[in-house]
């Protein structure tokens, strides 16, 4: 009897000392901030084209000169398997963002750069350029409120940029070429020049920053190298006295 006691106990005792890995997994993601420390690799450059074919066909039915909310999508990359609780509080508040919302099961399509699920991304569908294009990704649960906010302002920026500019020579003013602007940079900056009007964390986003938010083309940007991306975006802040923007005059 003493035996069968004493087996007993040994086995209760070692089973305080087996992990629940499952439990343990969904604690981790449930703790993680929505934004994290470190660095997440820019998304058009790993799986850029991933399931955005699908998404062309919706975008292209709009026809309006304006932006319309059929031109913005977002993406909700979740886990299936272990179960993850904030993937379905997210699933339930994506029935409230204004766009159209797709799915991506990172259990049977796993990425690289999700560092932590629920991961969610905006982009908008740029018709002239017929490509779509990053705008924003936020890691943890996100509210429908703050997505909404963000398509807002993104709509807002858009239409601000769309003025046409006449000159009192008539002469109309256009974009900088890839050539004239690392000719710019390569007079007033060098790799050692310190940064100090501005600066991009984490600096593989510079040329997505430069494209969505200064006004800048991916013919203008996307080709120039770090240093230089980042000293063209030192350069165009304050944006109330830029050193250079995306426009020149035509001759």
């Amino acid at each position: 009897m003493k035996i069968t006691l004493t087996i007993l106990l040994c086995l209760i005792g070692c089973a305080h000392h087996v992990p629940d890995c499952d439990r343990i997994t969904d604690l981790q993601f449930m703790l993680a901030s929505p934004i994290a420390e470190r660095a997440v690799p820019d998304p058009t450059l790993q799986d850029r084209t991933a399931n955005l074919l699908d998404l062309k066909q919706g975008a292209e039915d709009a026809t309006d000169a304006e932006i319309q909310l059929s031109d913005f999508r977002v993406i909700d990359y979740f886990r299936s398997s272990p179960p993850c609780p904030p993937c379905v509080r997210q699933a339930a508040e994506s029935k409230h963002v204004k766009c159209k919302v797709d799915t991506w099961n990172t259990t049977t399509k796993p990425l690289g750069w999700i560092a932590a699920v629920p991961t969610i991304r905006l982009l908008r569908y740029d018709r002239d350029k017929a490509e779509w294009i990053d705008l924003k990704v936020w890691r943890g649960f996100t509210s429908a409120d703050d997505i909404n906010a963000e398509i807002d302002r993104q709509t807002k920026a858009v239409e601000s940029q769309a003025i046409t500019v006449s000159l009192p020579n008539e002469q109309l003013t256009i974009r900088r070429s890839e050539s004239d602007l690392r000719s710019w940079i390569s007079e007033h900056y060098s790799q050692s020049t310190p940064l100090r009007r501005a600066t991009v964390n984490p600096r593989s986003w510079v040329w997505t920053h430069l494209r969505n938010d200064h006004g800048f083309t991916g013919n203008q940007v996307n080709a120039l190298p770090q240093w230089m991306a980042l000293a063209l975006h030192d350069a165009v802040h304050p944006r109330s006295n830029p050193l250079i923007t995306p426009w020149g005059m035509a001759p």
